[in-house]
């Protein structure tokens, strides 16, 4: 907190990898330090951003959107300048003033680098955290969707930590300090196939022995947890409008009579 603190009083910000090398002797390993980071930003209800703290770029924009603010050159326009894997997202969304246009329809929350990378190719205006999003990234999406009033689709794997990484977006993190939460995007819809969906399709014998041998995959002892932990969450049993059946499906299917 004091390290913080110095960064407040000179206007300076560090990486969380700065942070781990400035007390390489505290702390044992980079995922160490970064939990301490979250527990100072749970105790004092804010962000990390708010703390000087800021995240290395993780997360990428790209498709028919231009942006230009403080921090900005000029338009930026991910089809022309960001190369072939769109615009790195920096902690720039958090908190500086940026202008935003776009002739885009939807915008599309995607996982997978794989996948992104795919829709990028195929012209969609799609944004990647690479797995569970910075909050620089959740920045970015509630920001475009605010200014634009488009609608945010979330493709993710169909699995236990497909579903939190979405509920992240959609609901925010406790971990990331109380000020997250106006990052949230509780209009965000999923999209795609949901395991409770598979027994309703009432598909053909082979098609369902396809599934099972090609696609379905057999889910870990921390996939499971992970499910759990989903089921008995507040995001999901305070709200009625949740994805709650979606854990129970996986825990039932897993576990068949407990």
């Amino acid at each position: 907190m004091s390290f913080s603190m110095r960064l407040l009083e000179t206007r300076k910000t560090a990486t969380q990898r700065e942070i781990y090398y400035t007390f390489v002797k505290h702390f044992a390993n980079q995922t160490k330090c970064n939990d301490a980071i979250l527990d100072c930003c749970s105790l004092l209800g804010e962000p990390r951003h708010c703390l000087g703290i800021v995240a290395s770029s993780r997360g990428y924009l790209a498709g028919r959107i231009s942006v230009r603010g403080e921090g900005f050159q000029d338009w930026q326009d991910p089809r022309s300048t960001g190369g072939s894997s769109g615009l790195a997202i920096t902690s720039d969304w958090l908190t500086r003033p940026l202008e935003l246009k776009s002739d885009a329809r939807i915008i599309l929350v995607v996982e997978k680098d794989g996948v992104f990378n795919r829709m990028v190719e195929d012209g969609f205006c799609d944004i990647t955290g690479q797995g569970f999003p910075p909050l620089a990234v959740r920045a970015c999406v509630y920001r475009l969707a605010e200014a634009l009033d488009l609608p945010v689709l979330g493709l993710v794997d169909c699995n236990p930590f497909g579903l939190s990484v979405f509920l992240q977006y959609k609901e925010g993190s406790s971990k990331q300090g109380r000020g997250s939460a106006k990052f949230r995007v509780p209009e965000m819809k999923w999209v795609g196939l949901r395991p409770s969906q598979l027994d309703d399709l009432d598909l053909p014998e082979e098609a369902s022995k396809k599934i099972i041998t090609e696609v379905h995959q057999t889910l870990s002892q921390q996939d499971l947890a992970r499910a759990q932990s989903v089921a008995n969450s507040t995001l999901v049993t305070d709200n009625p409008d949740t994805y709650g059946e979606e854990a129970e499906y996986w825990l039932d299917t897993e576990n068949p009579g407990s």
